[in-house]
């Protein structure tokens, strides 16, 4: 009697647990799981180049900051140019960097040596200078717009701009190409590929006390 009711439960399991192990996902469920992931893919998809457009951009702001920071390093420190006149070398120039937006946005700016070290000339760029490098900006990254003045919210926009340094000071020499009268600061504006979306925008500034920044907002508005 006990085995015959052993055996009867024993087969009832059995075919409970084979049920169970039938069990699954029904083409309803699997259809609704498939439909959520798709649109899950979509908006990271979405997103990420969102993302990754921002990262660019202030990588390579980033970029300009150091070349602006190189160049005050190398204005404060004892390093001297090629001087083809005297045959020697000139520890007296100072060094900058040149930004030319004249035929539209670019990707390109210039570091100098200034080779005038008195007159009207002297902290600009002009073609007695000796170019360094030419620095060019990747990813599409472009240099957009130049403002200057002396407070925020109050720009004027250029579309030169020379920004140089001489030891012994760290100051920078904020000068606009057809003018002599040195700025407060400089903002350089950097547009990425995705157009005039402020969200994508970076900016430099660049002090005349020789700080330089890296923003997400626009000092001039």
């Amino acid at each position: 009697m006990i085995k015959l009711i052993k055996d009867y439960f024993s087969k009832f399991h059995s075919k409970d647990s084979c049920k169970k192990n039938q069990s699954g996902f029904t083409l309803l469920e699997l259809i609704v799981v498939i439909a959520i992931f798709g649109v899950l893919t979509t908006i990271v998809i979405f997103n990420y180049s969102d993302f990754e457009s921002n990262i660019v951009t202030t990588n390579m702001a980033y970029e300009v900051a150091l070349s602006v920071r190189q160049a005050q390093v190398f204005g404060l420190g004892v390093r001297g140019i090629e001087d083809n006149t005297n045959l020697g070398r000139d520890f007296n120039n100072s060094y900058g960097l040149y930004f030319n937006i004249q035929s539209g946005a670019s990707s390109e700016y210039t570091f100098y040596a200034d080779t005038s070290t008195a007159g009207s000339n002297a902290g600009k760029y002009d073609s007695g200078d000796k170019t360094l490098v030419q620095n060019v900006l990747g990813r599409g990254i472009k240099i957009s717009a130049i403002n200057y003045g002396d407070t925020e919210g109050q720009c004027t926009s250029a579309n030169h701009m020379s920004v140089s340094f001489r030891r012994p000071n760290p100051d920078a020499l904020i000068v606009k190409d057809n003018a002599n009268q040195a700025a407060g600061f400089v903002q350089l504006t950097l547009l990425s590929p995705k157009g005039n979306n402020p969200d994508f925008q970076k900016y430099v500034v660049i002090r005349s006390s020789g700080q330089i920044s890296v923003l997400g907002r626009n000092t001039c508005s």
